[in-house]
């Protein structure tokens, strides 16, 4: 394939992306704020610029990952000049964890020249670069095998599910459901530390239980292993479930548990594990510093 396209967004996930659509002899084009993610792009063959304008220039598809809504809002807002720089027949692919109306404004933004869908991800860096993500598939019209492949190229699971928006709103449904997993069992998992079980064992039995889950499975042999770098960072789990309530409130829903686990993040950026991936919170939690319990206590 010869084809260009642009990344906007080489953070993990972009950056990841890029190399997966290098793998496929796509020419890729990429464009990031922070000129540590342009190196590192750049250092895998990505044809990096220092402002997107270029970066887009004559792309057959453009891929944003980026890590908020004003990001995107700043690069396709309202106003923007971004779009004139755009080629017709361009397709937009906005795979951001971002609320629905957001994504839906961005749509009506776009110029007819220029196709938007919405189209958040599943999986992290490792799917990425092997091309086995899912998406959450929200568009107003059937794309056609073309616009498709540019989909096809990084994922092997397309979930179809409606008009624009409704890609955003699985996602935050997703990673609602996924990060409460991880916090309650990163919580009940602290009891049996604090009862003498290893955490090895403690994971090796349960994963044969019915507490078996795929978060459970993904990230808890990292705790086992001490290892606490982030696959999504404390951070980033806020910002997410900070939309999940916003987005409750939109509809008119409640989110007790998810209020709860959110509240305990918090509690964990505080203690300084921001940066730390969601499974630290077994550590929170099996800490004995009164500032902490008490915080805790308080939630």
């Amino acid at each position: 394939m010869n084809a260009k396209v642009a990344v906007i967004g080489l953070g993990k996930m972009g950056g990841s992306i890029a190399t997966r659509l290098l793998s496929l002899e796509y020419v890729v084009a990429g464009y990031d704020p922070f000129p540590t993610a342009r190196e590192a792009a750049a250092a895998q063959g990505v044809k990096v610029f220092d402002n997107p304008e270029e970066a887009i220039e004559s792309a057959s598809a453009i891929y944003t990952s980026l890590p908020n809504e004003q990001a995107l809002l700043d690069l396709f807002g309202e106003n923007s000049s971004l779009w004139n720089h755009v080629a017709p027949g361009t397709i937009l692919i906005e795979l951001s964890t971002i609320s629905p109306e957001v994504m839906k404004g961005i749509a009506s933004k776009a110029p007819k020249k220029a196709l938007v869908v919405d189209a958040p991800i599943s999986g992290g860096p490792k799917e990425a670069v092997a091309g086995t993500l899912g998406i959450f598939l929200g568009t107003d019209r059937k794309l056609t095998k073309s616009e498709r492949s540019f989909l096809e190229a990084i994922s092997i699971q397309i979930h179809e599910i409606g008009t624009i928006g409704s890609g955003k709103v699985l996602k935050i449904i997703n990673n609602a459901i996924s990060m409460t997993n991880t916090a309650i069992a990163a919580e009940a998992m602290s009891l049996g530390l604090r009862a003498g079980i290893d955490l090895e064992t403690l994971y090796e039995t349960l994963t044969l239980s019915g507490a078996d889950s795929r978060q459970l499975r993904s990230r808890f042999p990292r705790a086992v292993a001490g290892d606490f770098k982030p696959g999504a960072a404390i951070r980033i789990v806020r910002k997410d479930l900070t939309l999940a309530q916003a987005f409750s409130k939109s509809v008119g829903g409640q989110t007790p548990i998810i209020d709860r686990a959110n509240a305990l993040f918090e509690v964990a950026e505080h203690a300084g594990l921001s940066e730390m991936d969601p499974v630290a919170l077994i550590n929170l939690l099996t800490s004995d510093e009164k500032s902490i319990k008490q915080e805790i206590e308080e939630l």
